[in-house]
């Protein structure tokens, strides 16, 4: 028998209930014992909104549905909505949209208003129970007995997250086996962690290998013999897209290999386009010139190369291609911090620095890599913030940030980033009391609370009536000392976006 998508509804809510992480586990924990072998992908997949399925529905889509339920109506399982909605995946073409309308408006039909919710969240990724990978797979080791950095390991070898839950699940330790590094299957990527300078990089260890940090789309490119396969960070198959990604690694004098790096666009001038356009490839009909930068090696005629030491690796990838990003051994402040202003000066976001012994350690963030970027600052004000959700759940976290215009105040974007619980629960109550009104879980405030904001980059965006949004921000500080008709202005902003794109 089926379990209905009740069960899970009620997960979700338990897991809205509380901040605990070891109380979100044992929550997972007791779901698992509960469904089905054959439920365990598609309960997995739907907590954690959907991973590796791209829907194209958007929340006008779901408001505009008109399900009718009818006397023959029966709500599908946990396991026949995620069938249905894989199916809905695969639509492409004309009359895709008619049919994906009608899908939903099937599935959404026999549903009560709480389903009904919760399959919205999980459609739109907007569940807000402060469910991760992470507690999934720590609650999966809890109840498996597995160690849990094993089974991260051997996630980073698994093209889908959930069906290796279901795996592990059913075959227990056995199942691990099937899971290592293969040709033509895409490796989660290994990730670095942030400093704020170099002399920070070079306090952890005496002499790094620095390289350009490339602001493009990572993509990891499998060549076997006379086949391509290129996957994004998160795995998704990309090898359509880019075709001179392909025709570049048939180019390459060998018979196999896996290399890490990021796809660009650049412009006529042979410079690099901001991340934001380089993405406009995935759009329908995109093509602009576009160029590799490849940064590692992890698999050289048929031999496996996580395990040797970065500087092995790097002169092998020398050896391969031409196209290797540029690199500076040095432990040298100056020396370093003339390489940044080369990648600065020639398009680029920073640097990364990287230990010479160090391994590739697949989907993790380490500190065997370090990236550092110069960021910039605004003061801002703020608008309305809204509501947390999981461990941040009864404070206002999610802040709205703007800038001064010509006719009042323009939006720039929103961030929950860089306050501590204190904080929050203190501005919480600053901002309550500067509420104008409250709706859909948002509420807006008299512009008083002034910021410190830091980020990476500016962007253009069609979202914001700025016509700008801020990549990467980050609250520093609040400016107690400063008023809103001193924060920064539009012009302030534009500057700053023209100064980066020249």
């Amino acid at each position: 028998m089926s379990t209905p998508l009740s069960v899970l509804v009620s997960t979700w809510q338990r897991l809205k209930q509380t901040r605990s992480r070891r109380e979100k586990e044992g929550i997972i924990e007791a779901l698992f014992n509960q469904l089905n072998p054959d439920e365990i992908e598609p309960a997995v997949a739907l907590l954690l909104g959907l991973p590796g399925l791209t829907l194209n529905v958007s929340f006008r889509t779901l408001a505009t549905l008109q399900p009718q339920a009818t006397l023959f109506s029966s709500p599908a399982g946990i396991k026949g909505i995620y069938e249905r909605l894989v199916q809905l995946s695969q639509l492409k073409g004309e009359g895709s949209q008619r049919h994906r309308k009608a899908i939903l408006e099937e599935l959404y039909a026999p549903l009560n208003p709480r389903e009904r919710e919760f399959l919205t969240g999980a459609i739109l990724d907007e569940l807000r129970c402060g469910m991760s990978e992470g507690i999934m797979v720590d609650a999966l080791a809890r109840h498996c007995g597995v160690d849990p950095d094993r089974l991260r390991l051997k996630l980073s070898y698994s093209s889908s997250t959930s069906s290796f839950f279901e795996s592990v699940i059913l075959r227990g330790k056995r199942g691990l086996k099937t899971y290592r590094p293969r040709l033509l299957s895409p490796i989660r990527p290994m990730l670095a962690q942030s400093v704020d300078t170099i002399e920070e990089a070079l306090q952890r260890y005496p002499r790094l290998s620095f390289e350009f940090k490339i602001d493009g789309v990572r993509v990891q490119i499998h060549r076997s013999r006379n086949r391509v396969r290129i996957f994004s960070r998160n795995r998704k198959e990309i090898t359509e897209k880019f075709p001179e990604l392909t025709e570049f690694a048939l180019g390459l004098d060998l018979s196999s290999a896996i290399l890490d790096g990021e796809v660009v666009g650049v412009d006529h001038r042979g410079r690099p386009l901001p991340f934001q356009e380089t993405m406009r490839r995935f759009g329908p009909k995109q093509r602009f010139l576009v160029r590799p930068v490849i940064f590692d090696l992890l698999l050289l005629n048929g031999k496996l190369l996580i395990n040797k030491p970065y500087q092995e690796r790097r002169i092998l990838l020398e050896r391969v291609t031409e196209f290797s990003v540029p690199m500076l051994v040095t432990g040298s402040v100056t020396a370093a911090r003339a390489f940044m202003k080369k990648a600065l000066a020639a398009g680029h976001e920073g640097l990364v620095a990287k230990t010479l012994d160090g391994q590739y350690l697949p989907g993790k963030r380490s500190r065997l890599w370090l990236k550092i970027k110069p960021f910039m600052t605004l003061d801002l004000v703020i608008t309305a913030a809204d509501w947390g959700h999981g461990r941040r759940r009864g404070w206002l976290s999610n802040l709205h940030l703007a800038c001064k215009g010509a006719g009042g105040l323009l939006p720039l974007g929103k961030t929950f980033k860089g306050l501590s619980d204190e904080d929050l629960d203190s501005l919480t109550r600053r901002l309550l009391g500067l509420k104008i009104r409250e709706e859909a879980g948002t509420v807006w405030v008299r512009p008083e609370v002034v910021c410190e904001v830091s980020f990476n980059e500016i962007q253009q965006s069609p979202h914001y009536s700025s016509g700008f949004a801020l990549r990467f921000a980050r609250i520093k500080r609040i400016r107690e000392d400063k008023s809103v008709d001193e924060i920064n202005t539009i012009d302030d902003v534009i500057k700053l976006y023209q100064s980066r794109i020249r």
